[in-house]
């Protein structure tokens, strides 16, 4: 007979979204990404909202 058991896993999931951004005078493309991912650490779930793209392999969550 078979028994159901719980497992914990981890994946991760691979988005991409168009985002609106101003660019200051003198301002580096790469200083601009570095505001995108502050910004993204403080509103997580405002880019959850993107274009699915795939899943990690799971993995399990020690």
């Amino acid at each position: 007979m078979n028994s159901e058991e719980s497992i914990t896993i981890k994946y991760y999931a691979k988005f991409e979204k168009t985002v609106a951004y101003i660019q200051k005078p003198n301002e580096e493309l790469n200083q601009v990404m570095d505001r995108i991912g502050i910004d993204m650490d403080n509103h997580e779930n405002d880019y959850l909202d993107g274009t699915f793209i795939e899943f990690s392999e799971p993995e399990v969550k020690d």
